[in-house]
């Protein structure tokens, strides 16, 4: 899956193929799928088997926040706690990758 891209050159909501487009962007909208998954324990998730097969959704998260200058150092913190992600077996990655959102979306609460 790709990002999509709005009319006004932002990055639009992301795409999740046999799932559809999530109802938020960025990590709201991600989180907010993640916190279902976990309620439901459904490991086969459409975006689950996204993050299995590929790091477009990493991507989408971390390029999300490039046209901000003030949260380029978050973006890097971020990008390298995902890209750490693509260098664990598969199986294990859709795990990783809800500790790493989960612990950004606590964070970003405080």
């Amino acid at each position: 899956s790709v990002l999509s891209i709005s009319s006004d050159g932002r990055f639009g909501v992301y795409h999740i193929p046999n799932y559809g487009k999530l109802n938020y962007s960025g990590i709201f909208g991600v989180e907010g799928v993640l916190a279902s998954i976990r309620k439901e324990k459904d490991l086969g998730h459409p975006m689950l088997e996204n993050v299995r097969q590929g790091n477009w959704l990493l991507t989408y998260l971390c390029d999300r926040l490039s046209p901000y200058p003030k949260l380029l150092k978050i973006q890097s913190i971020i990008r390298q706690c995902l890209n750490s992600i693509c260098h664990i077996p598969f199986q294990y990655q859709p795990r990783m990758f809800d500790r790493v959102i989960s612990t950004i979306w606590n964070i970003s609460k405080k």
